[in-house]
């Protein structure tokens, strides 16, 4: 679970947003508040793991990247709580994902920070912002990044298609 996406969902979204932006503090006493609950639960659940080996995804920071939230909220309601819980997941011997459809150049720095070790599905433009790249430019050997292909396609794209766009995106790396 995430605090911010806990939170979200107990709001109509677009009035949750405003919230964050006019008016934060009432927003991240109800995040610290869910917090505490989701520590407890990401403990137990990676310690019944111990011995497995998992990937922990959590979806919830990408409800805070543009436009949806500015890059500052981005830093205040998600970077603190994923850190904490990405460092609980890496101390019971698991890897963490992030994740987070969309616009993620403005906050990329952000996800970097919390120690995550995978980044995915990361949206070519139109839906994302960023080019793979400047993506692998930026994060360099620090985060494992999975997609940079709209799943859409693997539905509608004519045959043979989806074999170019891997091959594509493979040279690049």
């Amino acid at each position: 679970a995430d605090p911010l996406y806990t939170a979200a969902s107990l709001f109509d979204f677009e009035d949750f947003t405003v919230r964050c932006a006019t008016d934060p503090r009432p927003v991240k006493r109800l995040v610290d508040h869910l917090f505490e609950q989701i520590l407890e639960q990401t403990r137990n659940l990676v310690e019944a793991c111990r011995g497995y080996d998992f990937i922990f995804y959590t979806a919830g920071p990408e409800i805070a990247t543009p436009p949806m939230m500015s890059p500052r909220t981005f830093q205040t309601f998600v970077v603190p709580y994923q850190t904490k819980l990405i460092e609980i997941i890496h101390g019971a011997g698991h890897l963490a994902a992030i994740h987070c459809h969309g616009r993620v150049r403005a906050v990329l720095d952000g996800i970097i920070e919390t120690g995550a070790d995978v980044l995915e599905p990361i949206e070519p433009p139109p839906q994302g912002d960023i080019s793979l790249a400047e993506l692998l430019e930026r994060v360099g050997d620090r985060l494992c990044l999975m997609g940079y292909i709209q799943d859409q396609e693997f539905y509608t794209a004519p045959s043979g298609t989806m074999s170019r766009r891997v091959e594509e995106i493979a040279a690049l790396v």
